[in-house]
C-alpha cells in the first residue's frame, strides 16, 4: 500500500442510511473520490463555538510530555489485549474501511472500555498542557547518535492517535457530536506535540496523525445537521506541522554526524590526526565501521577475506587513505579556485586540504536545499526538479569549487523536498476542507451549492496552497466537485470530492 494511503482504505459504492461518506479507489489512475451526502449548514453563534485546538486560556500550565509517557507505559499491554481479542478486525475499526453505519458498536465499546483508564485520563491532561519537552536535548548530540536516535514515544503516538480516531468514529456512530469534536481535538494537539523536537521524523509522525484526524472531520462533515467547522479550521496552525525548525536541524546534520566539517579551516591537528578524522568520517559514511561495532558482519560484506581480521579503526584508516589518495589533488585544485594560494594550500596537512573542501561544499549544497523552504511551494517544486537534474548530470550542485569529494549532502538531504511535499499536502487538505465547509455555509442561505467558488461570499474561499490559486470546482447537476490533482506536487495523491446536499 502507498504512504498514508491509510486514510482511504475503504471503496464501498453503498450509501448508508445516517452519515455518508463513500471512499472510492481508482488505482490505475491513482484517483481517490470522497462521495459525501452532507447538510447545510451556517456559521455557529458564536462563531468560534467548537475549537479544534484548546484556546490558550483554558489550557494547563506544565510540560505534556510526562502525561504522554504515562498513557505509553499501559499502551503496549492494552492494544495487544484488545487485538488477541478481535483480530485483524480491531484496526479495520478507525478508518474508513467499515462505513460508520456499519460500525459494530457493541464490540467496539467493549473494545475502547480498557483505554478509558489510565490511557485517557493522561491523555486527556496531556493535550490540555501549555507545552511540550520531551526532554531529549538534541543540541548535545554528535556522531552517529546523532541519526540513530530512537524514538519509541514518537511511534507509539500513532497508536494512540488510532485509537483516538476509533474514539471518535465511535462517538459519531452514536450521534454524539460534541464527544467526537472533542476526540478530533485531542488528535489533533497530539500530532502538534509530536513536532516540539525538531526532528525530520517527528514531523512526518506529526503529519501522519493530522491525516487520520482530518479523515474524522469528513465524516462529521457528513453526519446529519453536523455544526459547521469553518472558523474552527481557520483557526488551525498553517502549515499544520511546521517541519522549517526540523529542516533547519537536518541541514545541520552533517557537521554533527561527521565532526571533521567542523571548523575546518580553524583546526590545528598533526596530518596523523587528520588522518584519522578521515578515516572515521569515510567508515561512518557508508556505514560499515557502525555495522561491526553491533556485531552486523553479515551486513557490512566483509565479513570473509583478509579485512575479517582487521579492527574497525584500521578498517576505517585504510579506508581513509583511500580517500585521501583519490580527493586530496580534486580539493586542493578547489580551494586555489575559491583564493587561496597554493603555498597556503601546500603548507596543510593532507587531511585538513580535504576537510575544509568538504565541510565548504556541504554547506554550499544544503543551502542551496535551504533556499527551497523560503520559496511558495510551486516554485519550490519546480526548482527541485532542477536541482535533481543537475545532481544527476553533474553529481553536484554549482561551481566546480563545491564540488563535493565526500558525498555527504547528497546522501542526507534529498529527502528534504519530500518532507516538504508532505507537510504540503497536509496544508491542501485542510484547506480543501475549509471549502467544504464555505460550500455548506452558502448553501444555507441559498438552498444550493455554488456553480462556482466565486459565487461563495459569506466567508473568504480559501486558495488552494500547492499553487496559490482557486481550487478547481465545478458544479456538475446538483452535485459539486472539487478536484486536488496529483499534477500540483503530490504524486500518487489525487484527490476529488464529489458532494450533494441532504434532502
Amino acid at each position: 500500500m502507498r504512504p498514508f494511503l491509510f486514510l482511504v482504505i475503504f471503496f464501498s459504492m453503498i450509501a448508508t442510511a445516517a452519515g455518508h461518506v463513500t471512499v472510492i479507489e481508482d488505482e490505475k489512475n491513482e484517483l481517490i473520490t470522497y462521495r459525501m451526502t452532507v447538510s447545510t449548514a451556517s456559521e455557529p453563534d458564536p462563531a468560534f463555538r467548537y475549537r479544534l485546538l484548546k484556546h490558550e486560556d483554558v489550557r494547563k500550565d506544565g510540560n505534556a510530555a510526562p502525561f504522554y509517557y504515562r498513557a505509553q507505559m499501559d499502551l503496549d499491554q492494552t492494544a495487544k489485549s484488545v487485538r488477541e481479542k478481535y483480530g485483524e478486525e480491531y484496526d479495520t475499526w478507525y478508518g474508513h474501511e467499515v462505513p460508520l453505519a456499519d460500525l459494530p458498536k457493541d464490540k467496539v465499546r467493549k473494545a475502547l472500555e480498557p483505554y478509558h483508564g489510565s490511557i485517557m485520563t493522561s491523555l486527556r491532561e496531556a493535550t490540555s498542557r501549555r507545552y511540550c519537552d520531551w526532554g531529549w536535548e538534541l543540541e548535545h548530540f554528535m556522531g552517529v547518535e546523532t541519526i540513530a536516535f530512537l524514538l519509541p514515544e514518537i511511534q507509539r503516538a500513532r497508536d494512540l492517535s488510532r485509537m483516538l480516531a476509533l474514539q471518535t468514529r465511535f462517538a459519531l456512530a452514536e450521534g454524539r457530536y460534541e464527544d467526537a469534536i472533542e476526540f478530533i481535538q485531542m488528535n489533533y494537539q497530539l500530532g502538534q506535540d509530536v513536532v516540539t523536537e525538531p526532528l525530520l521524523v517527528s514531523g512526518l509522525v506529526g503529519i501522519a496523525i493530522t491525516g487520520i484526524t482530518n479523515a474524522g472531520i469528513l465524516e462529521l462533515m457528513a453526519e446529519p445537521d453536523a455544526p459547521n467547522l469553518y472558523w474552527a479550521l481557520a483557526e488551525l496552525p498553517d502549515p499544520m506541522i511546521h517541519l522549517r525548525p526540523a529542516v533547519r536541524f537536518e541541514l545541520g546534520i552533517g557537521p554533527r554526524v561527521f565532526p571533521i566539517l567542523q571548523d575546518a579551516e580553524s583546526k590545528n591537528l598533526t596530518t596523523d590526526q587528520w588522518a584519522v578524522k578521515i578515516g572515521e568520517t569515510f567508515a561512518t559514511l557508508f556505514g560499515e565501521v557502525n555495522a561491526l561495532a553491533h556485531g552486523e558482519t553479515d551486513r557490512v560484506g566483509i565479513d570473509e577475506g583478509p579485512l575479517k581480521h582487521f579492527s574497525p579503526q584500521v578498517i576505517g584508516r585504510l579506508q581513509g587513505l583511500g580517500l585521501s589518495m583519490l580527493t586530496y589533488t580534486t580539493a586542493k585544485k578547489a580551494l586555489i579556485e575559491c583564493g587561496m594560494t597554493p603555498d597556503q594550500v601546500e603548507a596543510m596537512p593532507v587531511g585538513q586540504v580535504i576537510a575544509i573542501q568538504a565541510s565548504r561544499a556541504y554547506q554550499h549544497t544544503a543551502q542551496e536545499y535551504e533556499k527551497n523552504w523560503y520559496m511558495p511551494f510551486d516554485a519550490a517544486r519546480q526548482r527541485q526538479s532542477l536541482i535533481q537534474k543537475e545532481l544527476q548530470k553533474e553529481g553536484y550542485l554549482g561551481p566546480k569549487p563545491f564540488k563535493e569529494i565526500i558525498p555527504v549532502a547528497t546522501m542526507l538531504l534529498p529527502a528534504i523536498q519530500a518532507c516538504r511535499t508532505a507537510q504540503e499536502r497536509i496544508r491542501r487538505d485542510v484547506a480543501a476542507m475549509r471549502v467544504l465547509e464555505a460550500l455548506r455555509m452558502h448553501a444555507s442561505s441559498t438552498g444550493k451549492l455554488p456553480t462556482s467558488l466565486a459565487d461563495v461570499t459569506m466567508v473568504p474561499v480559501p486558495l488552494n496552497p500547492a499553487t496559490n490559486k482557486a481550487f478547481d470546482y465545478k458544479l456538475d447537476g446538483e452535485t459539486g466537485v472539487m478536484d486536488l490533482p496529483s499534477s500540483e506536487g503530490f504524486p500518487g495523491f489525487h484527490r476529488r470530492f464529489e458532494i450533494t446536499l441532504r434532502k
